[in-house]
């Protein structure tokens, strides 16, 4: 199973990274054609059409008429309302009013109609229609100026300044972001790409990690027109975009194929696992409902298996505690860096507010120029300030009010109060401290805020500085991301190597079990018992050496066990024939002194009586031949000549030996072909089977027809025959002595037949056992394995 997982990561990896370089490829051609057409035609058409409808508008000359009835912002919101609603999300809009003095009506900016007009020709590139123009500079980015002149009824009013400032390439900050539609908005993947604008082969406009040159060099080696290219460069791969009029857009990206596939791998095995293991255990669960399995305990769990699940279970929590650990620690440095780069942005943008102001009231001293107020003169350096120090700001005045923002469309629109933050300005009332850095959010969008109180040189305030750092938690995600992505890549490795080094430090462990196991398996009572050799010095060589103590101890034992059971079986051996040889010398000895008696008495029935007990002598010295003949076979069993032989042919010769007896009926039957040969001795057989069948025709009680049924069969490479008789059977109580010897069942005989039989079969490595019914009969079963 680990194997396959492992397979089947492989296999999906491959198609996920081919895949998702197909995607990532066409995401920036995407971008490449994205960059290159910042000028939009649907925009430009807007415009155009609009421009009538603008100019004809009777609350655009009512306001040119009387600016006083209401405020710019009401003027503002109302021309967003009426003709930037729909179609220019990608484009922050704003509206810049002058009387027909050249002065500005909003009273926000502190330049005037001419100056403004001038920027917009020295900063446009392109004039489109009419008094439409087109612009892309670094520090105002691309975007479009339009120009309204407002004549009533031949009279003169003023100028309407419409500028469109595209939000798309606004890479210092994230404000836009939150104003773009979602079809508008850069893709996610797009974050790690680096890219560059060129204008008549000289860079304009460049973002990301990746340095250009200043001069085209990539866009002069091609020669296609308006189709991308891909060129690699070592580590970095090109798309280059390359237009007739000269403009060329490159979008670059670092390339780490082994990386990407590895990552890949690493979250598609983790995936599978997890999956694997919730299935087993779904499956589990649903069993042990069932009744079908019971709950996992270690105490019944292979040795081998446990090893295996620890080693696995150990490496998964090291690097989920130490992913947690590090990562919280992370996130504290990063926060604790983030902020002391906020407070950083916040002395430095500070500094630039001093210098402006300072440089201000220095020129106002020469030249009699007095700005109308603070709003103005920072409304007019925003800009400024926003392009050179990365961030973006707000200022509100003393009493927590927007002065004026980098970003004022996220107001505008009601995304964010044109209130300070409350927390902050509550305490910046009460402590006065040098600055605040906070978390603030925006919808979903959370962000670090820092707020720092300006003063002049002269110790007066002069604002509140806010700068909204977005890119901390963006930043700190992708951060995140890649330690964490760099951990499970650890972590997989880990439980690779832990596979397959598992089993195999599972193996040698328990190597070493199964040899003490094996030498377990060999410990037998009475037997040579070898002592385990343990050179380690493990803690299993604790265990060998107890063992090895163990057999020693056991072969004393046995040595002493065998030593009492050998004289308990002579004593009972004495015993035994002592009384066997004593029932024979009773009536011997009473048959002589009655003899004696007679002869004593001139009895005339002397010689008759002579003869009588001659013949019982006879007998009684034939019993007591038997007899010895009898314990002489059982304590002294000739060793077996074993031969290979067909058991049918013995099976037969013994029936055949007890066929003509009267009153007993034998018959044979096999079941099935029975060729095999066997490998035992055939005299000793025989005498087994002629003892069995003997016995059976004893057991048949006086005045009963005897039935005695021999059967053979082949049954698993072994052969069975069984000697079934109709007997009187063997009661409960006698069964488990029946091989015992001394032990019969008859009113005659020594009781070592069953005996001397268990023995000889034992000896052919066969088995001997029976089946009993009291009155109803008895058979034996004599199993044999079949020689090979």
């Amino acid at each position: 199973m680990f194997v396959l997982l492992i397979i089947f990561s492989v296999g999906c990896a491959l198609l996920t990274t081919y895949f998702r370089k197909e995607n990532d490829l066409n995401s920036r051609v995407a971008l490449a054609h994205k960059l290159i057409n910042e000028r939009d035609n649907v925009t430009e058409f807007l415009l155009t059409d609009m421009r009538p409808q603008i100019e004809a508008d009777i609350f655009i000359r009512n306001y040119f008429q009387n600016p006083f009835l209401i405020s710019y912002r009401e003027f503002s919101d109302r021309l967003r309302q009426m003709y930037f609603s729909f179609g220019f999300s990608r484009y922050e809009v704003d509206f810049f009013a002058f009387n027909s003095e050249g002065s500005p009506l909003n009273n926000e900016e502190g330049r005037n109609a001419d100056n403004f007009g001038n920027e917009i020709l020295n900063n446009s590139q392109t004039l489109i229609a009419g008094k439409l123009f087109y612009f892309n500079t670094r520090l105002n980015g691309s975007g479009y100026y339009d120009f309204y002149p407002i004549i009533v009824d031949g009279n003169y009013l003023g100028r309407l300044f419409i500028v469109l400032r595209s939000k798309l390439l606004n890479r210092i900050n994230v404000y836009p972001e939150l104003l773009l539609e979602e079809k508008d908005k850069i893709p996610e993947e797009a974050q790690s790409y680096s890219f560059a604008i060129y204008e008549n082969n000289r860079l304009s406009e460049s973002s990301g990690r990746f340095e250009y040159p200043v001069f085209d060099s990539l866009g002069n080696t091609i020669k296609e027109l308006n189709d991308p290219v891909q060129i690699s460069n070592g580590a970095i791969e090109h798309i280059v975009l390359k237009q007739s009029d000269g403009d060329t857009v490159i979008v670059s990206k670092e390339l780490n194929p082994i990386q990407e596939f590895f990552s890949a791998f690493s979250y598609l095995f983790v995936a599978a696992f997890l999956f694997v293991v919730l299935i087993s255990l779904t499956f589990y669960i649903y069993l042990y409902a069932r009744g079908s399995a019971h709950f996992f305990s270690f105490a019944e769990a292979s040795f081998r298996n446990i090893i295996q699940l620890s080693f696995i279970f150990i490496i998964f929590l090291s690097v989920l505690f130490l992913g947690l650990f590090i990562g919280r620690l992370f996130q504290s440095q990063f926060n604790i860096s983030s902020k002391e780069k906020l407070s950083e942005k916040m002395k430095e943008v500070e500094q630039s507010v001093r210098y402006v102001v300072s440089n201000t009231i220095s020129f106002d001293s020469l030249c009699g120029f007095t700005p109308r107020d603070l709003s103005s003169m920072l409304n007019i350096n925003i800009n400024d300030f926003t392009a050179l120090h990365d961030m973006d700001v707000n200022f509100y005045d003393r009493h927590g009010v927007l002065l004026t923002s980098s970003q004022p469309s996220i107001f505008e629109k009601g995304l964010q109060s044109r209130m300070m933050d409350s927390r902050a300005f509550h305490v910046m009332q009460k402590n006065i401290p040098s600055e605040i850095i906070q978390e603030e959010s925006v919808g979903k969008l959370k962000y670090l805020s820092g707020y720092k109180p300006i003063y002049n040189e002269d110790g007066q305030f002069l604002a509140y500085l806010n700068i909204p750092y977005f890119n901390t938690y963006r930043l700190l995600n992708e951060q995140i991301g890649y330690f964490f992505s760099t951990l499970i890549n650890i972590l997989v490795t880990a439980l690779i190597l832990a596979g397959f080094l598992a089993p195999f430090i599972s193996r040698q462990i328990t190597r070493k079990l199964s040899t003490i196991a094996a030498k377990f398996k060999q410990v037998t009572v009475g037997g040579k018992n070898q002592p385990i050799e343990w050179k380690a010095r493990d803690e299993l060589a604790v265990l060998v050496n107890e063992f090895n103590k163990m057999i020693l101890k056991l072969d004393e034992s046995a040595q002493q066990l065998a030593r009492s059971e050998r004289e308990s079986a002579w004593r009972e051996m004495a015993q035994q024939v002592a009384h066997e040889i004593k029932n024979p010398l009773t009536p011997m000895k009473l048959s002589i002194q009655h003899l004696q008696r007679a002869y004593d008495s001139n009895d005339p029935r002397a010689d008759e009586l002579a003869a009588k007990v001659s013949r019982t002598l006879v007998e009684q010295i034939d019993n007591l031949s038997k007899i010895a003949t009898e314990f002489s076979s059982f304590a002294k069993m000739p060793k077996p000549e074993n031969e290979k032989m067909h058991l049918l042919e013995v099976v037969y010769h013994s029936v055949n030996l007890y066929k003509q007896n009267e009153g007993v009926n034998i018959s044979i039957h096999t079941e099935g072909r029975i060729n095999d040969e066997i490998f035992a001795d055939k005299n000793q057989l025989l005498r087994v089977f002629n003892n069995l069948i003997l016995n059976s025709i004893q057991a048949i009680p006086t005045g009963q027809e005897g039935m005695i049924q021999v059967t053979a069969s082949n049954n698993d490479r072994k052969i069975i025959v069984s000697v079934h008789d109709n007997g009187s059977g063997i009661s409960e109580d006698r069964k488990q002595n029946i091989f015992v010897p001394n032990f019969t069942t008859k009113s005659s005989g020594t009781g070592l037949g069953l005996a001397i039989t268990k023995n000889i079969i034992e000896m052919a490595g066969g088995k001997i056992w029976f089946e009993s019914e009291e009155n109803f009969g008895t058979t034996f079963f004599v199993e044999l394995p079949v020689f090979s």
